[in-house]
């Protein structure tokens, strides 16, 4: 029946038929190229995410431990009044990321995120990790500008978001940012310097139970380490 009705159709007809059929092929094929296109800039890493994702387990273990032993020198320095002071290695914190995270601590990453990495150059954090949502995958890309203006005071700019090559909305970052920073009770002001969304985070000194304040009094990242020092004083 449906080839007879075909037979009956005009030429007029069929033509627009087959323009129309050939039409949808052709935005078919083109979304197929559009999706190899984001596939493909989505999958382009910063170059030195190639270099850290690539760690020697022993060698890993080993400085994973060293940052460890590290937080334990820096959590019996908090524990009585006077200066403390501690320096972490971005070898030490990749060690960390690569073995003690994944093993103790993978509930802290979401589970469309794994292997992250990070890189220390003069006040600025660059951050990689692998991410997956829905078909789309790729490393997605953080660049954040931080610095320590004042004790107790750390700003942090978001100088860029991306998936690949493909840039990101940084909103939901700031929302988990801001999530965050009043689950711990810090003050958070949002900002833009330059056109790029800033945030001025103000940790509250409090008191413990035995009186004792703690403070930071500086923050300071250059080439390949955060350095971090502060005072415990009596209230």
């Amino acid at each position: 029946m449906f080839l007879g009705l075909f037979e009956e159709w005009n030429e007029s007809v069929k033509r627009w038929l087959k323009i129309v059929l050939i039409a949808l092929g052709g935005f078919f094929l083109l979304g197929l190229i559009v999706f190899q296109i984001l596939l493909i800039l989505a999958s382009r890493a910063p170059d030195f995410y190639l270099e850290k994702v690539q760690i020697d387990p022993v060698q890993a273990s080993r400085m994973s431990d060293q940052l460890l032993q590290k937080t334990t020198a820096l959590a019996g320095q908090v524990q009585h009044p006077g200066r403390w002071y501690q320096v972490f290695t971005e070898d030490e914190i990749n060690a960390w990321l690569a073995v003690d995270l994944p093993k103790n601590h993978h509930d802290l990453l979401p589970p469309e995120l794994s292997d992250p990495r990070i890189k220390l150059d003069p006040d600025t954090v660059r951050i990689a990790v692998k991410a997956r949502q829905g078909l789309l995958s790729g490393i997605l890309s953080i660049d954040l500008h931080v610095q320590s203006p004042e004790d107790n005071t750390v700003v942090v700019v978001f100088r860029r978001v991306s998936l690949g090559a493909l840039p990101l909305p940084v909103r939901p970052l700031i929302e988990r940012l801001k999530n965050f920073a009043a689950t711990a009770g810090w003050e958070i002001r949002e900002m833009q310097k330059d056109g790029a969304p800033t945030f001025v985070i103000r940790i509250p000194p409090m008191p413990d139970e035995k009186g004792q304040i703690r403070e930071l009094t500086w923050l300071h990242i250059v080439d390949g380490r955060v350095e971090l020092s502060g005072m415990v004083r009596k209230r």
